[in-house]
């Protein structure tokens, strides 16, 4: 089995995400940001603003080297918490 490099993955995510993004029917990119925004202690690894058929976007992404049930698990529940503290923090 061929090792994998977290540090590759985490590097090349925001790349990888534009390219794919750029191929979808009506959606335009604003922004893609990495690891500069947090909400509280959780964080989440990449946030895309777009526009999709000309309606508000976003779209939060945790980016991790090997889709290994418990590391998924463990990233769905990263960003749960993350836009709990979002929806949160917003409220006020």
């Amino acid at each position: 089995m061929k090792a994998v490099n977290s540090v590759n993955v985490e590097r090349f995510a925001p790349q990888v995400v534009e390219d794919f993004l750029t191929g979808v029917p009506n959606l335009q990119i604003i922004s893609i940001e990495r690891d500069s925004f947090n909400s509280g202690r959780w964080s989440a690894d990449i946030k895309v603003k777009a526009q999709f058929a000309g309606k508000p976007l976003n779209i939060v992404i945790e980016v991790k080297a090997t889709g290994q049930p418990q590391i998924v698990r463990n990233a769905a529940q990263n960003l749960q918490r993350y836009l709990q503290n979002v929806l949160i923090a917003t409220e006020n």
